[in-house]
Order: C-alpha cells, then structure tokens, then sequence
C-alpha cells in the first residue's frame, strides 16, 4: 500500500462511496486510517479501523494492518501532529526530500515511550502562493501542534507572516535573515541570524585573537553587509576599527584588485625599514609613487616580486563568503602572501574542497564559525552507510528536539512555546540549540572550529573551551 503525505482523508471516503468490491474497500478503509492519523483523528482513525477484516487483507496489506495497529496504540499513549512544508518538487526538491527523509528516519526511530510524531506534509514546489495557501490552511487544523519549514528564504517570510494568527510555533530551518523572528513570538530560527553571526566573530576577533590590525573582505550585497555591519559594530566596543574593508559584486572570479588593496594596507602597516633590510628587497611602484634606490641593488622590484613577500602585519581577516564560493576565494587568497588568520563562516566548511593541495595547506589556522557540523558529514554518512547532505541531519536534529520539548510541556502547565522559549544548549546529532539566552526565538550557540589543513578541530584558546 503506498500513500502520499499530504493525502486528504476525504479522497478515501469518497472512493469508499461508489466502491463494491470488498477487496478495495479493505484498502480504502486502510487508506482511511493513514489519512486521519496523519490529521489527528484518533478517533475517527479508531471507528475506520475496527471496520477492517484482517482476514480479508493480503500479506503486504496484513503487514500494513499491523503496522496501523501500532501506531493506533503508540497515538493512545501520547502523540502530536506537526504540520510541514516543503518543495518536494521544482527546483529545490533535492533538498526538500532529503529533509523529509530526515524526518521520516527520527519518526521511524523514535526512542520515546510516551510520544509520538505524525506529520501533515505539503509540498509548496519552493512557490510562495502555496506556502502562504499551505500555512493558511496547517493554521485551522486545531490538531497541529508546530510547524516545520519551508527551506528558503523567501517562504520563510511568507510563512513567518501568517505564524501570528496560528498560535503555533514556526520552526524554521535555514534562515538567517535579520528581524524576522520579531515579527511573531511564534517563530524559531534554528540558524543563527547575520547579525549573532557578525558579532560573534568579531568578538572571537577581538578578544580570542586580540587582534588590532584586522581587514575584511565580503560580497557587496545584502548579506554580507549585514554581516560586516554586526561584525565591525561589536569591534567598536573594544575600540577597534577594521584597517580596511574590500567588497566584491556577484561571483568572485576574479579578486585580484581586492587582495592586492589589502596587501598595500598590509605594506602601509609593515615597519618597512626593518622588513626590507631583512629581506634584502625593495618596493616596487605598485606600492609607492618613486621607486626606492639603494647602493647595490641593481634593479629594481617587480610587481610579480613584491607578491612574493609574505607580509604578517595583518593579524587577522572576516571573509564571509556566499555557498560555492570557496572554490573561487580559496584558490585566489594563497597566492597574495597574507599570513593572517582568516576567519569565515559556514560557507567555508567544505573538506574535498579545502583538501585540494592549492587550497588546504595555505588556510592552516583558519577559523569557522558555523551553527553546524558541515565538517563531520563524511563522518556521519560512514556511520548511516548512505551519502546524506545536512538537510538530512538538521531534521533528525529538529525531530528530536520537538519530541524533547513536547514530552515536557505534556508534563507540565506550560505550553509548547514556552517550553521552546528557555530551550537552553540541547545537543543535537548535526548542531547546538539554544533559545534561552541572546535575541529570543534566534539560536545563540554557534560552534567554533579551527581548520588543520586538512580536518577541522573544536577551537581550543590556550586554557579553555570556546563554546556558545
């Protein structure tokens, strides 16, 4: 028997209507079931069940049977419905069924012996009129308990707008959009907004690195002004200013001006005297408007030469970066002799792209800051023998933690929201989840992680762990 999320248990009833034979009306009566568990009618789901002769079922239908009578028993003891909305179909179905399927292995292998999900899945094709139509429509369900998604950015607004008039809290998994949980008290973001992220690293900048002499290069657009803008408003509390700050539009193919403004700062910061005695060289006109001439040098510095000289008066450089960028400003970044620590954000986390031999070696030192465990996905996947992408893992995440959260608002007078409200450091499979401290209803724990060159560590400061 194969039955679709999202079936609407009227479908059944009507077929059941014009229907004679007893084999399909066997069938249909299991469909019937399904369909009403899924909505939360157990006891509706009870009165259509005790309608069905087990006798009359096939193998494949007996075992289907059996496996409704279980969870007809698991709905006594405890169950909630939480409604989901996903794009299984157009352009970012992958992600969509791969976060289904996640949610689909926690429910599968749910260790709780007092509750149990059940899901009302829709599918929104990633179209903002069928979000706002399936979030409308999740809203007059009294039996829905919270909601789950959509993935992108532009559904979450939509969704986020209608979670006031619900009641109901919005679980939201990917976006980071600054405000957007202020709008209802209903909404979670389970990624930690821009502006959390941009004040954290500059708060590791500053305190754990105790940088002084800090650049910073970012795309010129919303995003990575919002993260530049929390980034250098928090150095400002330490009274530090960034020595320059370089931006790039669009795909960054090509950041030849951006790298070579930094280094002329870096040059501009250098006790140029002392490094160029050292070093036997001189500046060549890219960096000054007269070439320098000393006794015994023959010629004079090219441009290419001067690239050769590794320059450390930079201590540190914030490089938030879009997703599939790494492969362009990793490449690039190596060749410009900055021996400064980058630091950058989640889009910096992928392994076979950091592993390359003209990438990898020169980003030893690096520091991510990330709500998740991008790095250990390889090492997750060994564990579920399957290739899995962090959709997969985020759901079982978010699964579990909705099971924790009802299961104790089933054992208390408070409410599910509230009980979301003060979650405080629970540990997930793939991130950590903290409501209870920062902005309200935004993930304040986001993982630091330092790149060997190869695999990536927790961040150690020389006495302590740095966890938030």
């Amino acid at each position: 028997l194969s039955l679709q999320y999202g079936i609407s248990s009227n479908i059944p009833e009507e077929l059941l209507s014009i229907e004679f034979d007893q084999d399909l009306i066997q069938i249909l009566l299991l469909a019937k079931v399904h369909t009403e568990l899924q909505v939360g009618q157990l006891s509706k789901a009870e009165d259509t069940f005790s309608q069905i002769d087990p006798n009359d079922l096939s193998k494949v239908n007996h075992d289907y049977y059996s496996k409704l009578n279980d969870k007809l028993i698991n709905y006594a003891r405890g169950r909630a419905v939480i409604g989901v909305v996903l794009p299984l179909t157009g352009k970012d179905a992958k992600n969509g069924k791969e976060f289904l399927e996640g949610l689909k292995y926690a429910n599968a292998n749910n260790s709780s012996n007092s509750l149990e999900l059940s899901f009302i899945v829709y599918d929104n094709s990633g179209d903002q009129l069928q979000t706002l139509e399936a979030f409308q429509t999740l809203s007059k369900n009294p039996n829905v308990a919270a909601t789950i998604g959509p993935i992108s950015t532009e559904n979450s607004i939509v969704a986020g707008s209608v979670a006031e008039k619900s009641g109901k809290p919005l679980i939201l998994p990917t976006t980071t959009i600054n405000g957007l949980a202020e709008i209802s008290n209903n909404i979670f973001l389970m990624n930690s907004d821009l502006k959390t992220r941009g004040d954290l690293a500059g708060q590791l900048i500053a305190e754990m690195l105790e940088a002084e002499n800090i650049a910073v290069l970012a795309p010129a657009d919303k995003y990575g002004k919002s993260l530049v803008d929390a980034f250098t408003n928090r150095l400002k509390t330490y009274d530090i200013v960034p020595k320059i700050i370089e931006w790039y539009s669009g795909i960054p193919m090509n950041l030849d001006r951006q790298f070579k403004s930094i280094r002329a700062k870096a040059w501009e910061l250098s006790d140029t005297t002392n490094s160029l005695d050292s070093l036997n060289v001189t500046i060549d006109s890219l960096f000054v408007d007269q070439p320098v001439e000393e006794d015994g040098f023959e010629d004079e510095m090219t441009a290419d030469d001067s690239l050769k000289v590794v320059l450390t008066s930079i201590d540190a450089i914030y490089m938030p970066i879009h997703t599939g960028h790494l492969d362009y400003v990793g490449a690039q970044f190596p060749a410009y002799n900055l021996d400064a620590i980058v630091v950058g954000n989640d889009n910096w986390s992928d392994l076979e792209v950091l592993r390359k031999e003209n990438i990898g070696p020169h980003l030893a030192g690096m520091i991510v800051i990330s709500n998740y465990n991008n790095y250990q996905i390889d090492l997750l996947n060994d564990n579920f023998e399957k290739k899995h992408t962090g959709y997969f893992y985020q759901a079982i995440d978010y699964y579990n933690l909705l099971i924790k959260a009802l299961t104790e608002a089933n054992a208390s007078n408070k409410s599910l929201l509230q009980i979301l409200s003060n979650i405080d450091g629970f540990n997930g499979l793939f991130g950590t989840y903290n409501f209870a401290e920062g902005d309200k209803h935004v993930n304040a724990t986001l993982n630091i992680v330092q790149f060997d060159g190869y695999n990536f560590n927790k961040y150690i400061e020389p006495s302590q762990y740095i966890q938030y």
